[in-house]
């Protein structure tokens, strides 16, 4: 992403919505600040390696909070 980071792609989005849930992903597992999470609105930090079973499991917490019958195409999972 030229010109933009994860956590300036997370802060724009959550500028448009606050009810977006976002998700990171990054590399820098523990060494993420729960200072940068906050600043930029994210709700979520998935540090890699990750498996699929991980990312469902976040698919199905995010429904469970949202509700049930939120679409799952309304929340965002952004690279840091």
């Amino acid at each position: 992403m030229p010109g933009l980071s994860g956590w300036e792609l997370a802060q724009a989005i959550r500028q448009q919505s606050e009810m977006i849930p976002i998700a990171v992903i990054t590399g820098w597992g523990e060494a993420v600040g729960s200072d940068e999470q906050k600043a930029a609105g994210v709700d979520w930090v998935i540090a890699k390696p990750f498996t699929a079973d991980r990312i469902s499991e976040l698919v199905k917490e995010i429904r469970r909070q949202r509700g049930s019958d939120t679409p799952v195409g309304t929340f965002s999972i952004v690279a840091a």
